[in-house]
């Protein structure tokens, strides 16, 4: 996608410097990413070094997360150097952070003192055995709306997004056409191992799950309410492999800024 004037979308710089996206549009339920979301998010994520596996917490530095301190602190624990998220910081306000505190089921930034990235920008990586978790107080109804980008590669689990096994969930890997589940599987109906901007509307019969600005398949996707909000994971789909940048979410319908969204989302990220 261009802007008219000869350069692909993600090529564009943003006029007038960088706005995040939470002043565009407000009230989001959840919002993880390595970039800013808010002004004012000062944490983005917290990373155990493997060498020694002393904790950090890492903020940003121009909008973006704070990598050069990130690495530095990987390679200064020795051993392999590796970097674990322990949470995923929250930017909405309401300080839904995910995270696990089990070393094994911790997703990767780091390994051997590089970073992961996906598209040139930094990216979280699944395993097939990681999630990221954080228990709501009280159960969840519909409708909600959630924006993701991520890269299933995997064939093995299918859990994206997870909100327990009653709950709703974005599903997918190498081999499983993309969908959206809150008690019944609406299917958008493409496999793919590429990066992707995920759409998911949860909205009972008038629910609909798309990919990279298209207009999606709409159907029936269930009832369920959500009491977790899950990353890397679901309940019963299990663990993707691939790698997670961004996923934001609005407990109400939020299809009337979808475009507006999903523009803001793919100008940073340059997926399509």
């Amino acid at each position: 996608m261009s802007l008219g004037l000869g350069l692909p979308l993600h090529k564009m710089k943003f006029f007038g410097g960088y706005t995040p996206l939470f002043t565009t549009v407000g009230g989001a339920a959840f919002g993880y990413s390595l970039r800013r979301l808010s002004s004012t998010a000062t944490n983005c994520i917290r990373v155990r070094r493997s060498g020694d596996s002393a904790e950090f917490d890492f903020g940003f530095v121009n909008n973006y997360l704070d990598t050069a301190s990130l690495i530095a602190f990987c390679i200064a624990g020795g051993g392999t150097q590796n970097g674990n998220v322990v949470t995923w910081y929250d930017q909405s306000g309401n300080n839904y952070h995910v995270t696990n505190a089990t070393p094994a089921q911790q997703p990767t930034i780091v390994t051997s003192g590089v970073l992961t990235t996906d598209g040139s920008r930094g990216a979280i990586g699944g395993d097939g055995g990681d999630s990221l978790l954080f228990t709501l107080g009280a159960a969840q109804s519909q409708p909600a709306t959630i924006f993701m980008v991520a890269r299933t590669t995997g064939a093995g689990g299918t859990g994206v997004f997870g909100s327990g096994g009653t709950g709703w969930a974005i599903l997918a890997n190498s081999a499983t056409a993309l969908s959206l589940n809150a008690g019944s599987s609406l299917s958008s109906g493409s496999t793919s191992t590429s990066r992707r901007l995920i759409y998911g509307l949860v909205n009972g019969a008038s629910s609909v799950v798309a990919v990279n600005g298209a207009a999606g398949t709409s159907g029936n996707a269930g009832a369920n309410t959500s009491q977790t909000i899950r990353l890397f994971a679901d309940a019963t789909g299990g663990s993707m492999t691939g790698n997670i940048q961004e996923c934001i979410g609005w407990f109400n319908n939020r299809s009337s800024d979808k475009s507006l969204i999903e523009n803001n989302i793919n100008l940073y990220y340059g997926i399509y």
